[in-house]
């Protein structure tokens, strides 16, 4: 008979954290709870970047809409955290709810999925730059062609508004004054006057006309006599 004493021990193979992306990123964890913290954390590849080690202070900054963060080692003691610095813990996850709750509006996140926000380095200076934001089950947005998008459409709309003004100050043409013609007055209609000497000539014959009349009846009168 074989007889093991005591609890036997099984082996648990822990799984190793598979990395997303081998160049610098700090993630920002989904809200999928109302009490769930607003964490940050960064991989392996920013910790090297940043030279980050355990409990290190960051200082999270902004410039034209990019996070910025800067790396402020580890502090001494009774020296005091600068405003905007956060310790990391020795995961290297730190959490604020003010910026956490920033960063999503600025860059107008959706906090219900996990969001990365890849960093490049700034050359001669000690922190990295936010160069675009990754969001989970999404397409990656480029910082930097959205703010060159944005700049040729303002620049597009002040074209168009300087246009318009121009072409509201421009005068309008005065309107073409037309010749109106009067049409001709019609000609009075000239009655023709009686001839003066055919009117006289008229009444002289029939003066002459009434003496022959009265010359022939005193003849005849006279003819009576004498017969009688």
């Amino acid at each position: 008979m074989e007889i093991t004493w005591g609890v036997p021990t099984t082996t648990v193979t822990r799984s190793v954290k598979e990395e997303k992306f081998t160049t610098p990123v700090v993630s920002i964890a989904a809200i999928t709870a109302p009490k769930v913290s607003r964490k940050f954390t960064f991989n392996k590849a920013a910790k090297e970047a940043l030279g980050l080690t355990d409990y290190c202070n960051v200082m999270i900054g902004f410039s034209e809409g990019k996070v910025v963060i800067k790396n402020l080692g580890n502090l001494t003691e009774g020296e005091e955290a600068p405003f905007g610095s956060f310790t990391v813990s020795k995961s290297l996850t730190f959490s604020d709810k003010k910026t956490f709750n920033h960063i999503v509006k600025l860059n107008n996140l959706d906090e219900k999925v996990e969001n990365h926000i890849h960093l490049v380095p700034v050359e001669g200076q000690p922190f990295m730059v936010q160069s675009s934001i990754e969001s989970e089950g999404q397409v990656q947005v480029d910082v930097e062609e959205v703010f060159k998008n944005e700049s040729e459409i303002n620049k597009g709309i002040e074209v168009a508004a300087v246009e318009e003004k121009e072409v509201a100050q421009t005068p309008a043409p005065e309107p073409v004054k037309q010749k109106v013609i009067k049409a001709p007055r019609p000609t009075p209609e000239v009655k023709a006057e009686p001839d003066a000497k055919r009117v006289m000539f008229a009444i002289d014959n029939n003066d002459e006309d009434e003496e022959e009349a009265i010359d022939s009846e005193e003849k005849s009168e006279e003819e009576d006599e004498d017969v009688w």
